[in-house]
């Protein structure tokens, strides 16, 4: 593992991450995994619905139906 230049320290490392939250890539690159993760989430929530729906049968025939 590379150490720091000598003279900068942990400067470095704060100045650099204070320099990437500045930009612009940054945050849409941040968002679009965030979106891919919460759509990923959700298509997983709807197969288990599915599942259960499948496994236990779709109880829509109740009193209020047609």
């Amino acid at each position: 593992m590379a150490s720091p230049p000598k003279g900068k320290g942990r400067f470095a490392a704060a100045e650099g991450m204070s320099k990437l939250l500045k930009e612009k890539r940054f945050w849409v690159a941040s968002f679009l995994v965030a979106w891919a993760a919460a759509l990923q989430g959700h298509m997983m929530w709807m197969q288990r619905q599915d599942a259960f729906k499948h496994k236990f049968g779709d109880n829509d025939s109740g009193p209020d139906s047609p």
